[in-house]
């Protein structure tokens, strides 16, 4: 019974953990305008890019929060990209 009982404590405390640094939507965006930015060749890019990536991210994204982590859908004419977002990272789940 003790084992068990630590057994549950430990996986509260990972819950927690994972709830507190699942990224939010603005978190999402903030990252994409910095991927965004690093693939820009020109200062130029970088600015255009920023201003407008972070607007077409913001009306093409789509969140589902999971609560330990959150899914990111973005919806393009071309493909629709998907990320996981959690502990406050992101990895693309297709191309």
């Amino acid at each position: 019974m003790k084992n068990f009982m630590i057994f549950l404590i430990l996986i509260f405390i990972v819950a927690t953990f994972l709830a507190i640094t699942n990224p939010t939507k603005d978190d999402f965006i903030s990252w994409g305008v910095e991927q965004i930015r690093a693939e820009s060749e020109t200062d130029f890019e970088k600015i255009l890019g920023g201003v407008v990536g972070e607007q077409v991210l913001k009306i093409n994204t789509t969140r589902i929060n999971y609560v330990v982590f959150s899914i990111y859908k973005v919806d393009n004419d071309d493909d629709n990209a998907r990320y996981i977002g959690i502990i406050d990272k992101f990895l693309q789940l297709n191309n």
